[in-house]
């Protein structure tokens, strides 16, 4: 059975805006150019910025951070990682790069240096709710589920609107054993955004391990209406069925299960003990 997940991407939407002063920036295209609008646009309009010989290290920092996000939501890692490094090395005070470059490494798998990057933006942004968000995240991966809540509490104090970092604060409570607390927050997760599938399926497993089986299937079933495509909220709806008994209900969510990864040999094991074949 597949346990509950945080979600990095918020730093929720993935990645922070750096704000570029306009007073260094004249005749140069304006700060929400760069900051906001789709990833061509921002590159065009911060590598204008950047290489403007008029712009303070402040601005060309920023606008590196900036240009760092756009290839990020490209999937220009490589091009992404550069850029941060450039707008840190250019001016080590800008917290928001230390957080973008903190998430990117955080989606990699690179936990440990993750951290390190949210630490010093928290020494420099100490009320950063982004900052606490992702190195809760990243602490959570990394398997310190209890570091990870004091941060993630931070966050919800510093961002209580936010259903992702309900979700997180969530997953830290369900990976120490607190159901309850976890079924809480991911509640308000959805009250906050009631299409947020990860969140629902979340709670649909804090039921499960409590033993609130037709709590647990109408979460996981709301997910899978949500997203389609997810494996795993598939196939958990699939146990919960098989645990009450329903068997051809089951049997439909292990096929589907299998039709989207045909290596899951847990929904093949379910399908053989429905009765069915796949």
């Amino acid at each position: 059975m597949n346990t509950a997940r945080a979600l990095s991407e918020g730093l929720i939407g993935a990645f922070a805006a750096s704000i570029i002063g306009a007073s260094a920036l004249a005749q140069t295209p304006s700060p929400s150019a760069c900051a906001d609008g789709e990833p061509e646009r921002r590159i065009t309009a911060c590598s204008i910025i950047i290489d403007d010989s008029r712009a303070n290290v402040d601005a060309r920092s920023r606008a590196l951070d900036n240009r760092g996000v756009a290839y990020a939501r490209r999937k220009e890692l490589a091009k992404a990682l550069n850029d941060f490094d450039e707008a840190l090395r250019l001016y080590p005070g800008n917290a928001t790069a230390y957080v973008n470059r903190g998430s990117l490494l955080l989606d990699t798998g690179k936990y440990g240096p993750a951290i390190e990057d949210f630490t010093r933006a928290l020494a420099l942004e100490p009320l950063d709710g982004h900052a606490y968000n992702g190195r809760g995240v990243a602490l959570l991966r990394a398997g310190n589920a209890t570091a990870a809540l004091v941060d993630l509490h931070a966050a919800v104090r510093l961002r209580p609107d936010e259903a992702e970092v309900l979700n997180n604060r969530g997953t830290a409570h369900f990976t120490l054993g607190a159901y309850e607390a976890a079924t809480k927050d991911y509640s308000e997760a959805v009250r906050l955004n009631d299409r947020f599938a990860g969140a629902y399926y979340n709670r649909g497993n804090a039921h499960l391990r409590t033993g609130n089986l037709r709590a647990a299937l109408d979460d996981l079933s709301k997910a899978v209406t949500l997203d389609p495509s997810d494996v795993s909220a598939r196939y958990n709806r699939g146990a919960v069925h098989l645990m009450l008994g329903q068997h051809g209900e089951a049997a439909i969510d292990f096929r589907e299960t299998l039709r989207l990864d045909p290596t899951h040999s847990r929904a093949r094991h379910g399908l053989m003990l429905t009765g069915s074949s796949p």
